[in-house]
């Protein structure tokens, strides 16, 4: 179903992807103690209310349903256990990236820049909005993936609009991580490896995946 030349775009991503993350990851953080001690600090301090965690899954729902409203690929495959049996394999490594892109993109591109706004003076408004130029700009690869220049400020987009969500996430939650992250992983567990086949195949809108 796949080409030899889209297998290697969606592994080589899906690869390059979580080992350049956590790579990243053991930079932007030294953590004294153990990392389970850091990570329960991290996403407890300060302890997000009703209100970020109530966004956040809102902001699942929705992103969810746009991707499948627009991508046959996610409709196909996304909530249907038994057709995953021809990518199991980009499926199996598609969980990790989840956990790992999502922790690391929400630390960096929402706690990271936003606190650095933050602490420079700059309002709400302005750092919501930095960070999700700066998140759409780093996905607009998806749409370069299938050799798309459309596609690629589409995808652009919708997750600076996505990034500007969970900003707003993460502000609605007292600033407090833990939502954001949690939104983030559970959309990646649900849509991936399914965008990246939707990219790598230049699938969207189409009626079906190649064969």
């Amino acid at each position: 179903m796949l080409s030899k030349r889209q297998s290697v775009i969606i592994w080589s991503f899906l690869v390059g992807v979580t080992l350049t993350q956590l790579l990243c990851t053991s930079l932007l953080f030294r953590p004294r103690g153990t990392w389970p001690e850091f990570l329960a600090r991290y996403l407890t301090t300060p302890v997000a209310g009703d209100a970020g965690w109530t966004l956040a899954a809102t902001v699942v729902v929705l992103y969810v349903a746009y991707s499948a409203s627009t991508s046959p690929v996610v409709r196909r495959y996304a909530l249907r256990p038994g057709s995953w049996a021809p990518f199991v394999g980009i499926r199996l490594v598609a969980i990790p990236m989840a956990f790992v892109t999502g922790f690391f993109e929400e630390s960096f591109f929402r706690k990271f820049l936003m606190d650095a706004a933050a602490a420079q003076g700059y309002g709400v408004t302005v750092q919501i909005i930095g960070s999700a130029v700066l998140f759409g700009s780093m996905h607009a690869v998806w749409g370069v993936f299938g050799g798309n220049i459309r596609a690629a400020a589409a995808v652009m987009t919708v997750t600076s609009v996505l990034g500007a969500l969970l900003a707003a996430v993460y502000v609605a939650a007292g600033r407090s991580i833990a939502p954001a992250i949690a939104a983030h992983v559970a959309i990646n567990l649900i849509l991936e490896p399914w965008l990246i086949v939707t990219s790598a195949t230049g699938s969207w809108r189409q009626s079906a995946l190649p064969a």
